[in-house]
């Protein structure tokens, strides 16, 4: 990635979303500023200019064209409109990261309480606009992993009728060596 390319959060850290996740910002983003985050936001930009519209449908996405970020990739099904989401695919490093493999699973075989709260509004939030959403920080409910910094654009992916049907994510983290 040309790093001159690169841009920056279109808007100030948390504005309007801080404290949705404990412990990161949440904000509207145009670029990233790793290769991992930047290589998911140019692909999806390059769909939006291929396909000459703004809704990238799951459909239009070929995960090969994705394989560099596979590891940190994670693709969430959206379900009946955002009441739950299912992980159809989850990467090797989110795996390593997180502890567990959870394709397949459902958001509520992994978080509880409070925690499961925060992130349901949380990916709601994401799939709300049609724009690419920057998660960063060390969030609080990763257990064993609080104090590592966590970095994520997430992108939501719609229907033929321009209803959210995905959520496309990646993941980066800090060294865990």
């Amino acid at each position: 990635m040309n790093d001159n390319k690169r841009h920056y959060p279109t808007q100030t850290p948390g504005h309007g979303m801080a404290g949705m996740l404990d412990g990161v910002i949440i904000e509207p983003c145009n670029a990233y500023t790793t290769d991992t985050l930047a290589h998911l936001y140019d692909y999806w930009v390059g769909l939006q200019e291929t396909y000459g519209r703004k809704h990238i449908r799951w459909s239009d996405v070929d995960l090969m064209d994705l394989y560099k970020i596979a590891p940190n990739l994670m693709v969430k099904d959206i379900i009946d409109n955002g009441v739950e989401f299912q992980n159809r695919y989850w990467g090797t490093k989110l795996r390593e990261f997180f502890g567990m493999d959870a394709t397949g699973a459902m958001v509520a075989d992994y978080y509880e309480g409070e925690h499961l709260e925060q992130v349901l509004t949380a990916l709601r939030f994401f799939m709300e606009d049609n724009r690419a959403v920057r998660v960063a920080g060390k969030s609080r409910f990763f257990i064993t992993r609080e104090h590592v910094s966590v970095e994520a654009c997430y992108i939501p992916l719609y229907d033929a009728q321009n209803v959210p049907s995905h959520l496309l994510v990646v993941f980066e983290f800090e060294s865990l060596d």
